[in-house]
């Protein structure tokens, strides 16, 4: 009769960069390991993963990236490639920035006018949190290019 090998290890929240708080819940199951990571900034979530490992590799990942606790996307990565989901009737616009290579490189959420709300950076297709002088680098940048598109010539206005 073959039996389970079931473990469940729960690891206290770590603090990160400032005001980013860091827990992880791993499940064991044979050859099967399952992460469930939570990062949340100023009490709120703000970032879950989950890594699916099978045979000591990963199978998939998915990043839920929110905004005030409220999930804004999904980006999940499989063997074939990543698939960004977007939750609709959201007020912040997401947005996915990858190499040349096809790796994630970045996500970051901002207001309709292009304040930056959230960063996120990758290493190796793995999101983490910016901290707070990252996103406001990302708004001054934002702000430059914004003054500059202002200047470019369009449509004239009604």
């Amino acid at each position: 009769m073959k039996h389970s090998l079931l473990l469940v290890f729960l690891i206290a929240g770590t603090a990160l960069a400032g005001d980013i708080e860091h827990s992880i819940r791993s499940v064991t199951n044979g050859t099967r390991v399952t992460n469930w990571e939570i990062y949340t900034r100023n009490g709120s979530t703000n970032l879950l993963r989950e890594t699916d490992l099978r045979n000591g590799s990963v199978g998939a990942r998915v990043h839920r990236v929110c905004h005030s606790g409220q999930l804004a996307a999904s980006i999940l990565w499989m063997t074939n490639g990543y698939f960004v989901l977007v939750e609709t009737g959201q007020t912040v616009q997401v947005s996915a920035s990858f190499h040349p290579d096809g790796e994630l490189d970045r996500v970051m959420l901002q207001t309709q006018d292009g304040r930056v709300l959230d960063l996120f950076t990758a290493t190796n297709g793995v999101l983490y949190p910016a901290g707070d002088s990252e996103i406001k680098e990302a708004n001054e940048c934002s702000r430059l290019v914004q003054e500059f598109v202002n200047t470019l010539p369009g449509p004239e206005k009604k």
